[in-house]
């Protein structure tokens, strides 16, 4: 064969494509000197034509008349490199392939259901957590409100200031036993007020901080429970793309039998069909 002839044969318009790739490796495979009795002029010139492809240095032109007889024709699907790496695998050792694949998956799917068990106990446990912590900042939140409220003056407190002031008055205007027993009354009255808010404030100042920790601590677990949930998700999300992965493999080996197995039954048409004409 010449140069030309490759070049026609292979389909070559200008791209270095890879359908072109695939045809001058067939060719080569073809015109291979231990194939073709040691003959290996083909050979060499397939090789130039290799080169001049690889290195961009095609000098080809097609003709006018080339062109003008080609008819489209559809052109088979084209076959990947993968393919052809699959060539030497039988079809029973693709189907056990498959098989194994078959059994990673049904592991990985059972590690999957599990994680997924795993993690709907954290989730409610994290849902646990979160609900005790907005009712401690709601209990927080209402004891607040009653210190504000106790911490503030009452209007008795003022009323009975006032009967204080106005009794110690009358004293230094008029020295009299009712005026004396007003006072003391008044005032223990006052001091007893007194003393039950401050004694109502160091509870709640008690409660809030008791609360301030019990808000630290379910703080501190929900960050530790969102941690532990995130790495859950982690897992999942590997998990997953290691499944997808294997059923894309998974497809792709029921690609190559179904190809492997259309082409033996179209040879095997081929052959009775020729038989019968012969016939």
């Amino acid at each position: 064969m010449t140069k030309e002839e490759i070049y026609e044969a292979i389909g070559y318009t200008g791209k270095y494509t890879k359908e072109v790739k695939r045809k001058l490796r067939l060719l080569m495979k073809r015109f291979h000197p231990d194939v073709n009795a040691g003959d290996d002029s083909t050979m060499k010139i397939l090789v130039e034509v290799k080169n001049e492809l690889t290195h961009n240095k095609v000098s080809y032109t097609r003709s006018k008349k080339t062109v003008e007889k080609e008819t489209p024709i559809k052109q088979p699907p084209q076959e990947s490199e993968e393919t052809d790496d699959f060539q030497r695998f039988s079809v029973g050792d693709l189907t056990k392939k498959i098989q194994e694949l078959l059994k990673k998956l049904d592991a990985f799917t059972q590690n999957l259901f599990a994680l997924y068990k795993r993690l709907s106990k954290e989730e409610s446990k994290r849902v646990e957590l979160d609900r005790a912590y907005r009712e401690n900042m709601d209990a927080m939140q209402i004891f607040k409100e009653q210190l504000y409220r106790v911490v503030h003056i009452s209007k008795w407190e003022i009323f009975l200031l006032i009967l204080i002031v106005c009794n110690i008055g009358m004293l230094f205007l008029r020295f009299h036993l009712a005026f004396i027993l007003s006072l003391f009354f008044f005032a223990f009255i006052y001091i007893v007020i007194v003393l039950s808010r401050n004694l109502k404030l160091n509870k709640i100042q008690d409660a809030l901080y008791t609360l301030e920790i019990d808000e630290l601590i379910l703080k501190k677990q929900l960050d530790q429970q969102n941690q532990v949930i995130k790495e859950f998700h982690v897992k999942e999300g590997s998990i997953k793309r290691a499944l997808q992965k294997l059923k894309d493999d998974i497809t792709f080996y029921n690609h190559i039998i179904a190809k492997r197995t259309n082409k033996t039954k179209t040879q095997e048409y081929e052959r009775t069909t020729s038989y019968t004409k012969r016939k």
